[in-house]
């Protein structure tokens, strides 16, 4: 799980509101690329908007993340930079609540 303290408290809510009780239970049990899914629609539905684009760099790709219009890190992968992007964005959520 990539969320902690009052994020994840936060989406565990909006997660049982938006989909059956028993769904939430299994849902650590799923893969990060499913996790990550519903962790960038609860992301979105709370008002913190992250995007991950490729940029070419230096004869490689290189994936930017901004978070709520603000660039954050570069990464090597989508994968790598999606999960940094959701850490950056619990702390941004953990701070302001």
């Amino acid at each position: 799980m990539i969320l902690t303290d009052k994020a994840k408290e936060l989406f565990y809510e909006w997660l049982e509101k938006m989909h059956r009780p028993t769904w939430v239970m299994m849902f650590e049990g799923k893969s990060q690329i499913t996790q990550n899914a519903y962790f960038i629609e609860w992301l979105d539905s709370v008002g913190v908007y992250i995007c991950v684009y490729p940029r070419k760099g230096n004869k490689i790709v290189v994936f930017d993340v901004c978070i709520n219009y603000e660039l954050h890190s570069v990464w090597s992968t989508r994968q790598e930079a999606t999960t940094e992007a959701i850490k950056k964005a619990n702390e941004i959520i953990n701070l302001n609540q």
